[in-house]
């Protein structure tokens, strides 16, 4: 029977080590499409964008350009423009003629000569047929074509005047590493790789949690309390989540703008999601960019969350290991620290508190700002979107928090450490 233990836990430890290879392997590679995707929709690409609003508008005005029509509605009102552009330019004229009568002689004959041919007021009662003349050759089908390829054409020097300069170097390397050229088919396909990957990972670290409770169940079903082989592959099986835990992303923190549009010119002018913030990290690396820091302050934090947090519960575990084999070692006065009084010092359970209530605290603070933008106008269409969620590595951190705290209760029992 000890036999048959000792083999069921080492299965149990197998798999765990291949779910762990695998955990870690794919959750780089979600990771890598999460950051990616976050850098294709970054607000600086759109709504932040001169570049952006630009193509939106300049598209805008050549619908209208294309749309542009004669019709009986539109039609007064032209006239009216059209007469009075007239009226104008005749005042004009003889403000021209009033002025050369006031210079030289030769000029005064000129302009009396001009009034002879010239009557002003006559041309002013032939404004209207003037004007309806030239509505009649703006219905041509050849001058409506003249007309807007010129106004597409003056657009087209103004649009290009108007811009910023921009880095998209980012944002055409991602588009490079994916093989595609649009923005919006390179999204829909990261979008599908993450939910594809994240079912996959949630599969995996499913599959984690039930071998460490199947191996629970194994030890405690055989009953056989004194092989010290198997409560050490127990202990062993009790680890495997801690790596997985402390590799794999614990939570990510996404805001953005799912919407935003309104009315242009009758038509809809609109982004889409818009990320204003990701971050996606583990434990390891916070510490890593922690200790990065150049501050003392930041160095120190992580060297003390990567202490306290995860090397002091597995020094734990391995001595509690150590004395079931060798009971004498608790004589050594570090082996007896961190097997019989290491546990206040441990911190791996304040830590998932931590995670969450950070958690939390970021989806409360995210929510509250988003929720000012969407109340910031009514002639806006705003939907902002907090997507942040705890991830795999918070529950495998969680479950080896557990493991750790059932194994320290056995260990106390099987050395008979009585409660103080």
């Amino acid at each position: 029977m000890r036999w048959l233990l000792t083999t069921l836990l080492i299965g149990v430890i197998s798999v765990n080590l291949w779910l762990a290879f695998q955990i870690h392997h794919d959750s780089r590679i979600q990771v890598d499409y999460k950051e990616d995707l976050a850098e294709l929709n970054r607000i600086g690409y759109g709504i932040l964008s001169v570049n952006a609003w630009k193509e939106q508008v300049s598209s805008i005005l050549t619908k209208k350009i294309d749309e542009f029509e004669l019709t009986d509605d539109n039609r007064a009102e032209l006239q009216a423009s059209v007469e009075k552009a007239l009226h104008r330019l005749l005042d004009e004229v003889n403000q021209v003629i009033e002025k050369n009568k006031k210079r030289s002689l030769w000029d005064k004959i000129k302009g009396e000569t001009m009034g002879l041919f010239f009557d002003i007021e006559e041309f002013r009662k032939d404004i209207p047929r003037f004007a309806e003349a030239v509505l009649e050759e703006l219905d041509k089908d050849e001058t409506k074509a003249n007309l807007k390829r010129y106004i597409r054409e003056k657009l087209d020097e103004f649009t290009a005047q108007t811009g910023s300069i921009e880095d998209y170097t980012s944002r055409k390397l991602i588009l490079e590493k994916y093989r595609h050229e649009d923005v919006q088919i390179c999204t829909a396909f990261l979008d599908e790789e993450i939910a594809i990957g994240g079912e996959k990972l949630k599969w995996y670290s499913h599959l984690m949690i039930g071998m460490v409770i199947l191996g629970f169940l194994l030890w405690w079903w055989i009953s056989i309390g004194r092989n010290r082989t198997a409560f050490f592959l127990l202990i062993f099986i009790s680890i495997v989540p801690l790596w997985s835990g402390v590799s794999t992303p614990m939570l990510d923190i996404d805001a953005r703008i799912s919407s935003f549009e309104f009315q242009f010119l009758g038509e809809p002018l609109a982004f889409s999601n818009q990320v204003l913030y990701f971050q996606s990290k583990s434990i390891l690396d916070v510490v890593e960019i922690l200790i990065r820091q150049a501050g003392i302050d930041s160095v120190s934090v992580g060297v003390l969350v990567m202490t306290f947090s995860v090397i002091f519960p597995l020094i734990k575990l391995l001595c509690t290991g150590m004395v079931e084999f060798r009971r004498n070692l608790l004589n050594n006065r570090v082996i007896k620290f961190f097997v019989l009084k290491s546990a206040k010092w441990s911190m791996a359970d304040v830590l998932v508190v931590a995670i969450f209530m950070s958690f939390i605290g970021f989806k409360g603070v995210i929510e509250s700002q988003l929720g000012q933008l969407d109340r910031s106008s009514e002639r806006l269409d705003i939907l902002t979107t907090d997507d942040s969620s705890l991830q795999i590595g918070f529950i495998l951190f969680l479950t080896f928090t557990l493991a750790g705290l059932v194994l320290s209760g056995i260990a106390e029992r099987r050395f008979s450490i009585p409660h103080t």
